[in-house]
């Protein structure tokens, strides 16, 4: 039997900047915040599992990906509200956060262990962005095994679209069933699903 959890990633203050790239996430907030929050009702409705992703490092940077360190990129460090989940998702006290320093949300953290605790089979990947950190989790996902990996439609967003475009014709695959990500989703599919 199969068994989801709803897994968001990078929902952070310090991803919507208006002025990011053109204010791309900024405008997709319309879309992805309406979704998982729908998303984590009903997950919470049927009594599975809600974790929230937030990506942070510490204020020297120690911590942070070789990217962050060279550009001195302090977005999410601790001392910002850069890490912190938006205000407008519906974050529960019964939900879980993980705090992660690189792509993946599996990388040097205790997610596989609670997916595990939690008996979860399943994941549903919304969040950002497509290319980067949504796309590592996923794949990380796969290599352990969790079956079907599922993004949804409205959940997902990238503010670099042209890399976007690519990662969902390589997770997607050439026809359904035959990528890593057995669909893009809407809510009412995905909730049908549970």
């Amino acid at each position: 039997m199969k068994r989801f959890a709803l897994l968001v990633i990078d929902m952070n203050v310090g991803s919507f900047n208006s002025n990011a790239r053109g204010g791309i996430l900024h405008r997709a907030k319309e879309h992805l915040v309406p979704c998982i929050n729908g998303l984590a009702a009903a997950f919470r409705t049927k009594g599975l599992t809600v974790i929230w992703v937030t990506q942070r490092f510490k204020d020297d940077l120690s911590n942070a990906p070789v990217l962050q360190r060279k550009s001195g990129d302090k977005k999410f460090v601790e001392s910002s509200d850069g890490w912190k989940l938006l205000p407008e998702l519906d974050v529960q006290p019964g939900d879980q956060v993980v705090v992660k320093r690189l792509y993946s949300a599996f990388f040097d953290t205790d997610l596989h262990e609670r997916l595990q605790q939690a008996e979860v089979t399943s994941l549903v990947i919304p969040g950002v962005n497509t290319y980067a950190c949504v796309r590592a989790t996923t794949l990380d996902a796969y290599q352990h095994g969790y079956d079907p990996i599922i993004w949804p439609r409205d959940g997902i967003a990238a503010s670099l679209p042209q890399f976007e475009q690519d990662t969902l014709r390589y997770m997607l695959g050439d026809a359904p069933g035959r990528g890593l990500v057995e669909g893009l989703l809407s809510n009412e599919e995905i909730i049908t699903r549970l």
